[in-house]
């Protein structure tokens, strides 16, 4: 549809096969290391200048949250797919989002069923 990008499926995973994979000079598939774990599709309102209603916008999960910066730098850069991206809340710091994500707010009650206890150093 027009709201989606290739490798991106409307259902909100990856389509693996649009994705290409790198072989070497000799035919071999070269081992590549992973960052993204996942893209899915989210409907929010963009908080950069005014709109009325929400559009779609792409999460991706990294691997590891130290990769954040360098995937938003690629993409401001146009190094993904030859276009520039807009990142959205790539400054957040990864606790904080942990903390947005879950909907967890600080000084906040935590109710747990099962605590453990540890000695103290």
């Amino acid at each position: 549809g027009p709201n989606t990008r290739p490798g991106i499926n409307p259902a909100g995973g990856v389509n693996h096969s649009a994705m290409a994979s790198t072989r070497g000079t000799d035919g071999s598939r070269l081992k590549k290391r992973r960052f993204v774990h996942d893209a899915t599709l989210v409907r929010a309102k963009p908080f950069y200048g005014y709109h009325s209603g929400e559009r779609l916008f792409v999460k991706l999960r990294m691997y590891d949250p130290s990769t954040v910066q360098r995937a938003a730098a690629a993409m401001l850069s146009g190094g993904i797919m030859n276009r520039i991206f807009q990142p959205h809340e790539s400054h957040v710091p990864y606790l904080l989002q942990v903390k947005v994500d879950h909907n967890l707010h600080g000084m906040g009650l935590a109710r747990l069923s099962r605590v453990c206890f540890r000695d103290p150093v």
